[in-house]
């Protein structure tokens, strides 16, 4: 408890500076943003740039604040699974390149990302934690979705404190809300219950969909309405808003390296008791999230085909490109603790433009077999000896046993920025940040959960 409060207090802090400090800018002033728009994401390792460097006594293998984690990209382990950056970091980038580029003077690990997007500030703040799950059971070590709700409560809590209770209303209800969470509960109730029945399989099925449904609903409806406005109508609501969440669903863990590895599987074998649960989840809360839209008046989503997507670059390596990035890029982009050279904007799109062509150009090779680690697969321990490292990352699916490299995250961040229907649906990133997010009078009466 002490160190998630501590992880919290520091990630608070740099979350309010970040609305304070000012930003190093050669934009016009006339194209200054109009509003400003919040992405906060919830989950676990697949957004989680480093929070759990940040807590005490936990397991070597659920950090990645050794090398080589980072090496790609930051040169340097970040917390960050992977040899480089993140959905999270990729999504940053996109939003800045397509219009002036603000820095802010202080950086760190947790912070939020300050760019223009069409006229649109955007920063992200993530409570993402590597390890987690719907299910605190499913890691207790490290900061479980219901922790991270909490943690997001006091954010709230400490933005109408700090900037006003005006502000920090049109911020929450123009901010995008991102979970991806679930693989590790799976992951636990397979290993756990190795024998379950298949009764027992749907219904933590229907459990993991009605907790994922709540979560959704708690932010929706509790934190997104003012707390006056809550006790002036003692808990029937009638004001409603414009929310917007992003949703990856489950990836195919079954046919991840270190679930193949650690069960022996040989060819293109895979872990079916798991992909099938999974894709029993991704049904039922595809269709719950979408039920939702009917009874909360505004809400408005985008779910994410994690499953297929990460499944097709497993089983189709050709159709997908080696990326090959450049220093000038990366001196642009990196996240560092000083300000960074800002160049124009046409030379940010120019350079992007021609590292995009490079990365459609190679091919993936790796893709049974992780970067780093060691085992059948070299799925196990990446950065722990013994374990063998390749030369060249980008060549990879997989950095270690679960996580995708800095290129296959490249290639999931573009498909949730820029994603077609049958990928991102109804909306992709892109469009679910332009959208509106105007308050809205229902004449439906709700009923506000009671605070716990």
């Amino acid at each position: 408890m002490a160190a998630s409060k501590l992880t919290f207090n520091f990630l608070l802090l740099n979350f309010l500076a970040s609305l304070l400090i000012p930003e190093i800018s050669l934009c016009d002033h006339s194209r200054q943003p109009k509003r400003d728009v919040v992405m906060f994401l919830f989950g676990d390792s697949i957004f989680d740039a480093g929070n759990n460097n940040y807590i005490n006594n936990i397991s070597v293998s659920y950090r990645a604040n050794y090398w080589p984690y980072g090496e790609t990209f930051f040169h340097f382990p970040t917390g960050r699974f992977t040899d480089g950056r993140l959905i999270l970091d990729f999504i940053d980038f996109f939003s800045s390149s397509n219009g002036c580029l603000h820095v802010q003077q202080q950086r760190s690990v947790y912070r939020s990302f300050p760019h223009s997007y069409n006229l649109v500030l955007i920063s992200l703040m993530e409570f993402a934690s590597a390890g987690a799950g719907v299910f605190p059971v499913a890691n207790p070590e490290v900061i479980s979705l219901r922790m991270q709700l909490s943690n997001f409560k006091n954010v709230a809590i400490s933005m109408e404190e700090q900037i006003g209770d005006k502000e920090a209303k049109k911020l929450l209800r123009q901010a995008v809300y991102a979970t991806c969470v679930g693989a590790n509960d799976y992951s636990y109730f397979v290993d756990n219950y190795p024998n379950a029945t298949q009764l027992e399989q749907d219904e933590f099925v229907n459990s993991m969909v009605g907790n994922l449904t709540a979560f959704v609903k708690v932010i929706s409806i509790k934190f997104l309405i003012n707390s006056s406005v809550r006790a002036c109508i003692k808990g029937i609501v009638q004001f409603r808003i414009k929310e917007k969440f992003a949703i990856l669903n489950v990836g195919p863990r079954g046919c991840q390296p270190a679930a193949r590895q650690s069960k022996e599987l040989r060819g293109d074998e895979c872990d079916e008791v798991s992909m099938e649960m999974i894709k029993k989840h991704n049904s039922a809360a595809s269709k719950a999230i979408k039920e939702l839209e009917s009874k909360l008046s505004g809400f408005k989503y985008s779910i994410v085909d994690f499953y297929t997507i990460l499944l097709d670059m497993i089983k189709h390596p050709k159709d997908y490109g080696k990326y090959t990035d450049f220093d000038n890029i990366r001196v642009l982009v990196r996240m560092q603790s000083k300000p960074r050279i800002i160049l124009p904007t046409v030379c940010v799109s120019f350079l992007f433009s021609i590292s995009s062509l490079l990365f459609v150009l190679g091919r993936l090779q790796g893709i049974k077999i992780s970067c780093c680690g060691h085992g059948m697969y070299n799925a196990a321990h990446c950065g722990i000896e013994p374990y063998t490292l390749c030369k060249n990352p980008s060549e990879y699916l997989f950095f270690d046993g679960w996580h995708p490299t800095e290129h296959g995250y490249r290639i999931l961040a573009d498909l949730f920025w820029n994603g077609k229907p049958s990928i991102a649906a109804p909306y992709n990133l892109r469009q679910l940040f332009d959208l509106e997010s105007t308050p809205i009078i229902s004449s439906e009466e709700y009923e506000v959960p009671h605070d716990e």
